[in-house]
């Protein structure tokens, strides 16, 4: 997936199938934190030369959430997600340049489809 897909989206958060998506992917300098309830559905984030943490938002305020998380890195950077306490979230979810990861909330955690 590359940055060019989302060309067509004419604001920063636009929405797509019911959706929010980000416009562009979000350049990162070190741990990103999603703390906002409601963060959009398709986050496209650049780990910018370095493997980094990506923290998700609080596990109660979400419950039912889900969120796509796409690495367009450049180079070969992970971005290792963790619970909104900054814990790996088990089992460990780690997304790979040009690799995406699908999580989603049940009120008390993060849990992901990755090798489903």
């Amino acid at each position: 997936m590359s940055e060019g897909h989302f060309d067509l989206l004419t604001s920063e958060k636009d929405r797509i199938n019911g959706f929010s998506a980000r416009r562009a992917a979000r350049v990162l300098s070190g741990t990103i934190i999603l703390a906002n309830a409601g963060e959009p559905f398709l986050q496209v984030l650049d780990a910018n030369g370095a493997a980094r943490n990506v923290q998700l938002p609080l596990e109660t305020a979400n419950d039912g959430s889900m969120m796509l998380i796409v690495n367009v890195a450049a180079g070969a950077f992970a971005l290792t997600l963790q619970s909104n306490a900054g814990a790996a979230l088990s089992p460990a979810v780690t997304v790979a340049q040009n690799k995406a990861a699908l999580v989603f909330c049940d009120g008390t955690a993060w849990r992901s489809l990755n090798g489903a």
